[in-house]
Parts: C-alpha cells; structure tokens; sequence
C-alpha cells in the first residue's frame, strides 16, 4: 500500500506535460495551435469556402475584368461596373455573342479574388463572397431532372434558392417544360436576393415563355441592361 502512495505521491508532484501544436511548438490547450497553424488553417478554410464558389464558374480564362475585348457591348460593361449589390439585381439581355456571359464571370472572379487577397475582410462580407453561385438555367433544370424522386430538392437548386449573389446565365436555354427555373427566380424575388440574369429573350419573349407575371418578377430583380441597341 505504502509503494502505492508513493507511486501516486510521485505522478502528481510531476508538472503536467505540455500540450503540442501539429508542428510541435507548444501550446497552452490540448489539440491546440499555435498563432502560426492557427493562420494557415484560417487560411485554408477561407480558401475552401471560397473555393465552392470559384467552382461554379465556368472555364473562361479571357474573362478577365478590364481586358474586353471591342465585342462586347459597352452597356454590359457599364452596368457591371456601376452595379454595387445590395438587394438589386441585373437583367442583361442580348444577342449571342454579346459578351453578357464573359462580363459577369470576369466580375464574380473579380469579387471572389478580391475576398481571397483581403485579410482583413470582415465576416459579413466574406460569407457574402463564400455564398456566391453562378449556373446557367439549362444545367439548374438539368439538376433537378436528374435528382432521384423522393430525396428532396435537387442541391444545385437549394444552393441557387439561397445564394448570397446568384448569377443566373442563360434564361431561356432550359426546356419550356421545367420549373425550377421560373421557382428559383419567384424565390429569390421574394427574398429580396441579388439576381444577375443574363438571357437572349426580349421582354415580350419572356412574357410568352414565362407568363407575365413571372415575367415582371424577372424584370422586377434589378436593372435592366438592353444590350440589342
């Protein structure tokens, strides 16, 4: 018994080990970081987050902000330029060709760029950036035809629903029959998110395509660029 008190004795007059960081620097807590791991895992987990972002949009390496071509039209470039979010939104219509796509994917990776090089980004902002989706309106249709009956809503269709900023590419490329176009739109209006839609309909178009309700809510997002002039 007396070895055993002892033994005991021994073990707590001993100083506490010291807790590690991964890199072996020590730490004050268990599983701890020191400030060095601490900035790199911030870091990385700002990149991963935004990362989901730069995902969605489409390989276009010449889409750059600043450096259009005399293709695109100056209306599309302006209005980008001047567009400052918030709760309004862009309609950008257009012939093919236009530069309504390259103008919009270069702004994203502009605005996404700009949150990864800002360290002292405040949250809001960055979450903002992070929640950021482009899609074009035939691949969201796509997404929810090809989601299993029963399992709920199509992913690509909740993340579009719910983005902090939604480029939405395209309207009117996705089949006359499909719904998650036109509900993903009616959501979005109704929560007063920013919507950036570009297509190759006019006004009368959408409204026989659409409905003129649903048609108004499309013109309703925001500004309207007319890139046909």
């Amino acid at each position: 018994m007396q070895e055993l008190k002892d033994l005991l004795s021994g073990i707590e007059s001993e100083p506490p080990s010291p807790y590690l960081c991964q890199c072996g620097t020590e730490v004050a807590t268990w599983r701890g970081y020191c400030p060095e791991c601490t900035e790199k895992r911030r870091k990385a987990d700002r990149a991963m987050l935004l990362g989901h972002a730069y995902a969605t949009l489409p390989a276009m390496p010449w889409a750059v902000w600043g450096q259009f071509g005399a293709k695109v039209h100056v209306a599309i470039i302006a209005a980008l330029r001047a567009w400052r979010g918030g709760d309004a939104g862009l309609l950008i219509s257009g012939p093919s060709g236009c530069g309504k796509t390259t103008v919009c994917v270069a702004k994203m990776r502009l605005m996404l760029d700009w949150a990864r090089n800002t360290d002292a980004l405040p949250k809001d902002k960055f979450r903002f950036a992070a929640k950021m989706r482009f899609v074009a309106a035939a691949d969201l249709a796509i997404a929810r035809r090809q989601w299993p009956l029963g399992d709920g809503e199509a992913p690509a269709v909740e993340e579009a629903q719910r983005a902090s900023l939604l480029v939405l590419d395209e309207l009117g490329y996705e089949a006359q029959t499909d719904t998650s176009v036109p509900e993903t739109i009616d959501a979005r209006y109704r929560k007063g998110l920013p919507t950036i839609v570009t297509t190759g309909l006019r006004f009368a178009e959408m409204q026989n395509r659409y409905g003129e309700a649903n048609a108004r809510k499309i013109v309703g997002l925001g500004e309207v660029v007319d890139a046909w002039k």
